[in-house]
């Protein structure tokens, strides 16, 4: 299983268009929670059995979606020189799990967060070169280093993103994601504007 980078939003069907009286919103959650917040690496996947298990729980549910994973999420786009896509999905999900989370917060963590992925459109490399040098665990690893992540929300497997970041294997001699003391950029590619 590859790593699911926080920014590949596309896989999840939009939470706008779900504005049903019947929707489950425990299962809407556990969706969220797989396949947005989902940094997994192939050395320890997730299967049906611990999203099941998750779901019959009920109670973790609830603490599985904090504040602090939209805002390592918006991270990630930031530093990965994320879409604006990555905006409306975040805000458009936290609106339907009632997160206070809007577009100024993206701003603010944007604008802190220097981008260290080397990718396209404005780089050279894609998301499938982020899995050979390591995975997001890097970018994880980068932004934890400054202080630009909450390392204490938890993951699908358990560990915390702290762990997570702590546990990446960098490919030698890899160009894909740098150093944060040597960003590409010095804030993220995303910016709010107005008038």
């Amino acid at each position: 299983v590859q790593d699911v980078v926080a920014v590949a939003l596309l896989d999840i069907v939009s939470v706008e268009t779900t504005r049903d009286p019947y929707l489950d919103r425990d299962a809407l959650k556990i969706s969220v929670f797989m396949n947005v917040f989902n940094v997994h690496s192939n050395r320890s996947p997730v299967d049906g059995t611990v999203v099941n298990a998750w779901y019959h729980a009920g109670s973790f549910l609830n603490a599985a979606l904090p504040k602090a994973s939209l805002e390592n999420a918006a991270a990630s786009v930031a530093a990965t020189g994320g879409s604006t896509n990555g905006v409306l999905h975040l805000v458009a999900i936290a609106k339907e799990l009632d997160i206070d989370f809007t577009i100024d917060d993206f701003d603010a963590i944007s604008a802190r967060t220097p981008i260290v992925a080397d990718l396209k459109p404005f780089g050279r490399f894609v998301a499938t070169d982020v899995h050979k040098a390591g995975g997001i665990a890097l970018v994880a690893r980068e932004l934890k280093k400054a202080g630009l992540i909450d390392p204490t929300t938890l993951n699908v497997d358990g560990r915390t993103l702290g762990e997570i970041a702590d546990a990446a294997v960098e490919a030698e001699g890899q160009e894909v994601i740098v150093p944060i003391e040597t960003p590409i950029k010095s804030r993220g590619g995303v910016a709010i504007l107005r008038g």
